[in-house]
């Protein structure tokens, strides 16, 4: 099987930064719709947000509508749901969407 996004070997300066805020981040898991797809809500926003881990993951926020790249909810589903350690580079792998 083959990867569609190349591998990342080292972490990007602004995954990083990302990672760091999603560690801060109080977000609630108000939904769960199956094993890798979860409803999540930051404590003080109204905004639910849909996030998908996979080939394609995807997260309904702004910044990945925009840019297409770890938002701090797929990073707060890694790193805290699933507590995968920030220095492991599965934690900063592009998702793989198709392009615009």
């Amino acid at each position: 099987m083959s990867r569609s996004k190349p591998w990342v070997h080292s972490i990007p300066d602004k995954i990083h930064a990302r990672q760091l805020q999603a560690l801060q981040a109080r977000v609630y898991v108000l939904q769960e719709s199956g094993p890798t797809a979860f409803v999540v809500k930051e404590q003080d926003s109204p905004k639910k947000h849909r996030v998908t881990l996979g080939d394609p993951s995807t997260c309904n926020c702004s910044v990945f509508s925009k840019e297409r790249d770890l938002c701090i909810h797929i990073l707060w589903v890694l790193l805290k749901l699933f507590r995968i350690p920030p220095e492991n580079p599965l934690t900063w792998q592009i998702p793989r969407t198709s392009e615009k």
